[in-house]
């Protein structure tokens, strides 16, 4: 039904496509009869010229009886040139070809003009008579021109009729000089022209029936030649007709993707084995039915709308994805593509439809899809979506889409949830029990929180919550809060291990549909660190201090980037003294910003800006060189020992390639001995490097520079690393310091820390210590070292210079 005929090559003789032998040999045969024609011409024009002889002849016929006495051979010329002219009409007319009859038709010629002309010369030279000169004169032109062609007719003709002429007039006028001496020159001479125009006629006529022939000939030979090739050029295309009809069966039936051929209305009229194969059924049993009867339900209206705009023929092409029934009742994702098929009349057919199974590829690509927006441990939602689905949630705000269900305007409350401790725990517990944990944990958040609108883990121990409240409803704010940290009361049994998990969160609540997602949830996080630093496992809601504050760490964080290119950075010492003696025996460096115009900044305002941005490793540089420069400055101890220079480094220090070799060459150029210098680990720096800054710290050991570990005793684990790291010395925090006077637990907390560091050899320095009495307490304990208050704040290298001197 949609097959293709071949097409016909086009032939340059024949001409036009599909033509046939008859139309060839019609062309032949025109051709042949073109080639008689140019024959027919000549043979008419030697017929005038045969007739025109003949007149001349009977013409003359009055004045043949008056010399036919006299002159007996006339007679006979006369009769024969009769004889011979009639039968050279006659066969002229019937086209002679046969070189024998061609050669009558010459001599017949020859005689017929020898004869008439002969015969009108010897009246005009006998008689003398005016008509026959001028018959004569008129004649021989006429007959000459034909002969021998239009100019040399003429001339021929010329001289002929001035000889007869000259001739005839001396014979009248004077008789006796040529005593029948002129008619036998006058023949003479006649004879002799009209032998040179009937050899010249003869020569023509050969010349031009050889070259006819040749003509013939080849153009015989070219139209057969042609006649071969347009034969060969027809079998070639039904060779190649048979071949392409084989190859569209072959790939139409071993075509990987399903092909099928319908009707108008979409029934099937032919389909190859793919798709049998793809949708579950036998040729037999899908011929007849049509496309509805294995499509997907649900696409059926969309079906309907493309089959429409074929039909209409507002379209010859349709392509989409759609799913097709199986056989079994699953559902199969396929790309289809259907091509129109037009009939020779113009109208519309059938189609013909490829049908390609994308379910696998489907399913990858919504796996791509799914992993592009969810969290791979947890299957939550990640920071991407979350951002999409709250900005989403921010624009409908004040929009008929922004109200609850009863026609309330909405506003969003977005929470920042950080686990307490995770770190400490991961490390501790290891990272496979640390997922679970945090699987652990989304499942709970999932399962409390599933009339939220989403839930989302940002990495680490980071998730976040949004959910759309009535204006006005802070309490249900707080309600979301107090939901997750329910979530989180009852303990997890990991692996028989029961862990307890809490968790800081920060809320911030907006009703504005200008707000940037990125704003809210910075705001969350500002607001989770605040819970954070007011004692964990609580919830803090951000507010106009909040704001007030972080709008100022935005600006520090902006003017930082310069500060140190600008000079604005500066060293002060705070002195660490011996509580037996009360002499200075060491100092600890310490940052300070001088703001342009805040002022004197301490380290607390910035430095955690500076780890944010990733300056602490520049400015963390800039302190080791001029902690370093002016160590070698210092004075000697009351005793004649050296200066102890404390310097704090960060994690993101500890964690740089090639740290320890960069440490050494900065000791080299200052002149200073490592023995003179104790690096500061803090124990949250030691849970954030953890092995990562460990090689870094045995080379700065082997390099002969001391570690003090400073705030001992507020995190987990303090004796963990106590067993890794190398340490000199063992700084009391503050908090138990201060309240060595009135807590007596503190007081206990700090024996047992200056207890356990003489056991394991390690000096104690106690910090913070602001009176008097504090410092008799850590005497009392066998705490030999101190630094606070007490002794002098901060202060610049050269107001601790005076000290020391």
């Amino acid at each position: 039904m949609f097959g293709i005929a071949p097409a016909m090559p086009y032939h340059p003789v024949v001409g036009g496509h599909g033509r046939d032998r008859l139309t060839l040999e019609r062309y032949l045969s025109r051709g042949t009869a073109g080639l008689s024609h140019r024959n027919g011409s000549t043979a008419r024009r030697l017929s005038a010229f045969t007739l025109i002889a003949v007149a001349s002849a009977a013409y003359s016929v009055p004045f043949y009886l008056a010399v036919v006495g006299r002159h007996p051979a006339t007679t006979v010329l006369v009769v024969v040139g009769v004889v011979c002219g009639s039968a050279f009409i006659a066969n002229r007319w019937y086209g002679l070809r046969h070189p024998t009859e061609q050669g009558l038709e010459m001599a017949a010629h020859g005689l017929i003009a020898i004869a008439s002309l002969y015969v009108t010369a010897m009246v005009a030279i006998s008689g003398g008579t005016h008509s026959s000169l001028v018959a004569y004169i008129v004649i021989a032109p006429v007959a000459a021109t034909y002969l021998v062609g239009a100019r040399g007719g003429l001339i021929w003709g010329a001289v002929t009729a001035a000889l007869v002429v000259g001739l005839g007039l001396v014979h009248v006028h004077h008789p006796i000089a040529f005593p029948g001496l002129a008619p036998q020159l006058s023949f003479v001479a006649l004879l002799t022209v009209l032998a040179v125009a009937s050899k010249r006629v003869a020569d023509r006529q050969v010349e031009s029936n050889e070259r006819l022939s040749a003509e013939l000939a080849a153009q015989n030979a070219k139209l057969g030649r042609q006649s071969t090739q347009l034969a060969e050029a027809r079998d070639r295309a039904e060779a190649a007709s048979v071949s392409h009809q084989n190859l569209f069966e072959a790939g139409f039936e071993n075509s990987p993707i399903g092909l099928a051929l319908s009707t108008v209305d979409g029934t099937f009229l032919r389909i190859n084995p793919a798709l049998s194969a793809m949708l579950g059924y036998t040729s037999a049993e899908l011929l007849g039915r049509n496309f509805t009867d294995v499509s997907h339900p649900d696409d059926l209206l969309l079906d309907a709308r493309a089959l429409r705009s074929l039909q209409t023929g507002q379209a010859s092409t349709h392509t989409s994805e759609k799913r097709f029934r199986h056989r079994q009742g699953r559902t199969i994702w396929a790309r289809l593509s259907v091509a129109t098929l037009i009939s020779a009349e113009g109208e519309l057919d059938g189609y013909f439809s490829q049908i390609e199974d994308i379910t696998e590829k489907r399913r990858h690509d919504q796996d791509l899809t799914y992993q592009a927006s969810h969290d791979s441990l947890t299957g939550l939602a990640n920071r991407a979506q979350f951002l999409e689905r709250l900005s989403a949630a921010t624009h409908r705000l004040g929009t008929p889409a922004g109200r609850t269900p009863e026609g309330e305007p909405v506003q969003l409350v977005v929470l920042f949830v950080d686990i307490d401790q995770f770190k400490i725990l991961n490390d501790s517990l290891g990272h496979a029990m640390g997922d679970r944990l945090l699987i652990g944990v989304a499942e709970r958040l999932r399962d409390r929180l599933e009339k939220i609108d989403t839930v989302a883990r940002f990495g680490g121990d980071e998730f976040a919550v949004f959910a759309e409240i009535p204006v006005g409803s802070l309490d249900m704010a707080r309600t979301v809060a107090d939901q997750v940290h329910e979530a989180l009361r009852e303990p997890f049994v990991l692996q028989g291990q029961i862990i307890s998990a809490t968790a800081s969160i920060g809320i911030v609540v907006s009703s504005d549909p200008a707000a940037a997602a990125t704003d809210l949830l910075r705001h969350a996080d500002a607001a989770m660190y605040r819970a954070k630093a007011e004692g964990r496992a609580t919830s803090r809601l951000f507010d106009e201090q909040m704001r007030t504050s972080l709008t100022r760490r935005y600006g520090l964080a902006r003017k930082l980037g310069t500060a140190l290119d600008h000079g604005e950075l500066r060293l002060h010492y705070q002195p660490e003294v011996d509580l037996l003696t009360n002499t200075i025996v060491g100092v600890e460096a310490l940052v300070r910003w001088q703001h342009p115009t805040e002022g004197l900044l301490p380290a607390a305002t910035f430095i955690d800006i500076a780890e944010e941005s990733g300056l602490i490793v520049p400015i963390g540089a800039w302190v080791l060189e001029e902690a370093l420069r002016q160590s070698r400055l210092w004075p000697p101890t009351t005793d004649g020992g050296s200066i102890v220079t404390r310097i704090n480094l960060s994690a993101n220090q500890l964690t740089q390639d090639d740290f320890a070799k960069e440490v050494s060459e900065m000791f080299d150029r200052a002149g200073v001995s490592p023995s003179t210098v104790s690096f500061e680990l803090t124990e949250s720096t030691l849970i954030e490097t953890g092995v990562a800054a460990m090689d870094n710290i045995h080379a700065l050991r082997a390099l002969g520079i001391n570690f003090a570990i400073d705030d001992f005793g507020t995190g987990y684990s303090s004796f963990t690393y106590l067993k890794q790291i190398p340490a000199d010395v063992l700084k009391i925090d503050l908090s138990f310091v201060r309240g060595l006077i009135t807590d007596e637990r503190d007081r206990h907390i700090v024996a047992s820390i200056v207890r356990l560091a003489h056991d394991l050899g390690f000096g104690v320095v106690a910090e913070g210590v602001e009176v008097e009495e504090q410092a008799e307490i850590l005497r009392s304990l066998g705490c030999r070292r101190a630094q606070g208050y007490l002794w002098g704040r901060p202060a610049p290298a050269e107001e601790i210079d005076r000290l020391l001197r």
